[in-house]
């Protein structure tokens, strides 16, 4: 388990691991359960153990009265999305059979006394009159229209976009790159310029405050005040990631001069201060207030705050795919060969029935979370567009088989966050979030563009109809689950060039595009070449002997500006 970094007597709880065996000791002795989610990068969490679990009082009435389980967020996912009460750290009251009772997120050394003899008080008064409801697995009836449902959840950016400031309402605010990287592409889709306004100025006033770090580069995860100018200081792999692509997206569309120095910084914290060398990448930086605020030379001098050495897949897929993408679109050779390096590292955990495990590196450890075998799927997809290698498409198609045969809820049309036998004890199946669960089709999407195979399409079709259903009420948090709808409805664009020693030079300038792969098309020695091909899964576009024509034509068939279409929320 892991503690705040700094001093402390947390550890002297005695935290038990999330277990059957935990809860049939709280069943046991009449006990109510105490859980902990924590994360290695949450600076609260750092002050709960420093505060609270260090008081000699909080530990003795733990001691009396609770079973203590201790859960690492980033380490076990599923337990945070069904026990988590609005942030880091969690506390939660569970009965024996895993039940919530209440719960907060940090709690003073003074008040939790409090609340553990209470808490336990009203148990034992009140145990035999709780009445547990209990109903059947939730059945969404799918949406009909699946492209205005994806504008009128990127319409929600625009009505909840805070002007003044950039990002989405008010206090805390956090980047929410999925958002920024739908406006991006709802204006690829529409052509309509408040898409587009909406993330460069987001992106601008983000990087000309506070939440972007200037001496080291990458973007802090969030800020308590409105103005982005109140960070707290923990940095993650996946937000830099996908805020690294909205930026390079939002240069290409002509976004401000201050986007460029922020890719270049954003890309070199990621490569440097975030990846440990051979593959293995840092999920997250610890938040450190008095650090950051220090200046280039006085940083120099100190010791950097800790970064998670647990190398995650996901995050690590993620990175790899910005890196291949950023790598193709600025030339950059050494970005890409440490994308394909974390990315084979990843994949060597992969095993037939549970797919890729969700830490990775020297020890392989969790399996059966869905949300990384998307993660590594689309990296794949990628990887097989950039280096034109059949392998990598073998094995993206193994884990999108993997998915669908073991993921799938009965009767909901949905894809489970945990598969059937990888599920901790007390917990029950729920569907993936919508990040899993938009990514999931966007790897069926592609797959259908690259083979032509019409069920993918109709099972990426049916899963976001059921999940928009399913999340009908989380707002912009759908982002995802937009963006694969954009995708899958407006036809994925794929780019059929020659094999051959060419075929990287010629691949990397469309793998810089919004939706767009490239694929490579075999021929023969002595053959004449073939031309390049511009293609929608059921048809061709264009045809040319030269790619700068053909990127034209790419060019040609994007929605004119302030072109518009229904749905955007307005």
């Amino acid at each position: 388990m892991r503690f705040s970094p700094r001093e402390n007597k947390a550890a002297s709880v005695g935290w038990r691991e999330w277990s059957e065996e935990a809860f049939r000791e709280a069943e046991r002795h009449g006990k109510l359960v105490l859980l902990s989610i924590s994360a290695s990068w949450c600076h609260w969490c750092h002050v709960m153990d420093e505060t609270t679990y260090s008081d000699p009082l909080v530990r003795e009435l733990i001691h009396r009265y609770y079973v203590p389980v201790r859960v690492d967020t980033d380490l076990q996912p599923e337990i945070n999305r069904r026990y988590n009460q609005g942030g880091w750290p969690t506390t939660a009251f569970l009965d024996p059979e895993g039940r919530l009772l209440a719960g907060s997120t940090y709690i003073p050394p003074e008040t939790m006394r409090k609340v553990l003899e209470r808490m336990y008080a009203l148990y034992k008064e009140r145990r035999h009159d709780l009445e547990w409801e209990t109903s059947g697995p939730f059945r969404p009836e799918p949406v009909g229209d699946l492209r205005r449902k994806s504008l009128e959840t990127a319409g929600l950016i625009l009505v909840l976009w805070d002007r003044p400031h950039g990002g989405i309402g008010n206090a805390p605010k956090f980047p929410l790159p999925e958002a920024i990287l739908l406006a991006l592409e709802a204006y690829h889709s529409t052509g309509k310029k408040d898409f587009l306004s909406f993330a460069h100025q987001t992106l601008s006033s983000m990087v000309n405050s506070r939440l972007f770090d200037e001496v080291e580069g990458g973007f802090f995860r969030y800020s308590v005040t409105a103005d982005w100018n109140e960070p707290h200081y923990e940095k993650l792999l996946e937000d830099n990631a996908l805020l690294l692509l909205a930026l390079e997206w939002s240069i290409a569309t002509g976004g401000d001069g201050c986007l460029v120095k922020a890719v270049e910084a954003t890309a070199r914290y990621i490569t440097t201060s975030l990846y440990g060398g051979q593959g293995l990448f840092h999920p997250s930086q610890d938040a450190s207030e008095e650090y950051y605020l220090l200046g280039k030379e006085e940083r120099e001098k100190v010791e950097k705050p800790a970064v998670d050495p647990l190398p995650l897949s996901r995050p690590a897929a993620i990175a790899s795919r910005v890196l291949m993408r950023l790598g193709a679109s600025r030339k950059r050779g050494d970005w890409q060969e440490v994308a394909l390096e974390a990315l084979e590292r990843v994949f060597s955990t992969f095993e037939p029935g549970s797919g890729v495990a969700h830490v990775y590196g020297y020890d392989a450890l969790g399996r059966g979370h869905l949300e990384d075998q998307t993660a590594v799927a689309l990296a794949l997809l990628d990887a097989y567009s950039l280096m034109g290698e059949d392998e990598y498409l073998r094995r993206s198609y193994q884990i999108l088989e993997l998915v669908l045969g073991e993921y799938g809820m009965e009767g909901t049309g949905l894809l489970a966050d945990v598969a059937d036998g990888y599920l901790p004890a007390k917990l029950t199946g729920a569907p993936a979030p919508p990040e899993a669960l938009g990514e999931a089709a966007t790897a069926l999407a592609w797959g259908w563009a690259i083979s032509g195979e019409g069920s993918w399409r109709d099972e990426a079709h049916s899963l976001l109809a059921h999940a928009f259903s399913h999340y009908n009420d989380v707002g912009v948090h759908a982002s995802p689950l937009a963006r694969a709808g954009l995708l899958l409805t407006g036809k994925p664009l794929l780019v059929k060039l020659p094999s051959g020693r060419e075929y990287g030079t010629l691949s990397r300038a469309f793998l810089s595009l919004p939706h767009s792969l490239a694929r490579p098309v075999p021929h023969e020695p002595g053959e004449g070449e073939p031309p390049f091909l511009l293609c929608h899964p059921d048809s061709c576009l264009a045809s040319s002997e030269d790619a700068g024509a053909l990127m034209e034509s790419i060019k040609e068939m994007a929605p004119p500006p302030g072109s518009e279409e229904g749905g955007t929320g307005e």
